[in-house]
């Protein structure tokens, strides 16, 4: 969570000792510490100025994390200052920077500054606003009634893609569907003309299915013919002579033409649309 930045009107005294470049605590003239803010450690902050008395020349910021009485435990070389020595009665003063305007935002800008500040800062703002998140994240698939991508999205094509250029994307499903040229690019899932099935994960429903894994049509026979033959044995004896004189009879078998077993392959009524990934 960011820290809060605080701030006070006339908040400016001085060191009442010398410190060094790396001193992470300071003291400001007796009785003056209850001019600045009162911020609290891992919570909220304020900036302090420190100028050189003899030249008036402001040259390190300092972030203060927290106050007791006159004294006040700071970070060191902000904005792009440096640390340095500083002397008795050099002046600190609690005033706006340039880096404040980072901490601010511009009615005009619509909020673009939290989304410049990234995904964490974005999150946190619906957080404390109470704002569910709704929008797509890096590597949801939806289908559109149009046939180019819309902005913010890719075909999922099966189309091989910058690693760099679409790292959220990367991070999210790297090479699940193909490693690319092995080293800048990934592949995206490739879904022309293909249904999806829910990935089994262990269910056991649709069992030694890996996540991400194609399969093919299943062939099913809508019914089997029906067997129309029938077996007739008949007797008589071989010499004519008389009945069973050689011993052994003639078994006559006769039987009917079985029909044929045609296989079909499944698909139920459809409508082609296009299968994009977010990036």
């Amino acid at each position: 969570m960011a820290l809060k930045l605080l701030a006070n009107n006339n908040a400016k005294s001085v060191l009442a000792a010398g410190i060094s470049a790396s001193a992470t605590v300071i003291t400001v003239g007796a009785g003056t510490g209850d001019l600045f803010p009162s911020p609290v450690s891992g919570v909220s902050y304020f900036k302090l100025t420190v100028t050189d008395a003899a030249t008036k020349t402001i040259s390190e910021i300092m972030h203060v994390t927290s106050v007791s009485g006159d004294v006040m435990t700071v970070i060191r070389g902000q904005e792009g200052t440096t640390p340095r020595v500083w002397s008795t009665n050099d002046i600190v003063a609690n005033m706006m920077t340039a880096g404040t305007f980072k901490s601010c935002l511009q009615i005009d800008n619509n909020l673009s500054e939290i989304k410049e500040a990234g995904q964490e800062s974005v999150a946190e703002a619906r957080s404390n606003l109470g704002i569910p998140d709704i929008s797509a994240q890096p590597g949801d698939i939806k289908y559109t009634a149009r046939s180019t991508a819309p902005s913010g999205w890719l075909k999922a094509n099966g189309e091989a893609v910058s690693r760099t250029i679409y790292a959220a994307l990367f991070e999210a499903i790297g090479t699940t569907f193909g490693i690319g040229d092995g080293s800048t690019t990934f592949n995206l899932p490739d879904l022309r003309g293909e249904f999806i099935r829910g990935w089994d994960d262990g269910r056991g429903i649709d069992s030694g299915r890996g996540f991400g894994s194609e399969q093919p049509a299943t062939s099913l026979s809508p019914y089997v013919g029906a067997v129309n033959g029938e077996l007739i044995v008949g007797q008589t004896d071989v010499d004519g002579e008389g009945p069973y004189q050689n011993q052994y009879l003639k078994y006559a078998l006769t039987t009917g033409t079985t029909q044929g077993v045609q296989f079909y392959t499944v698909r139920p009524r459809n409508i082609a649309l296009l299968a994009c990934i977010k990036y």
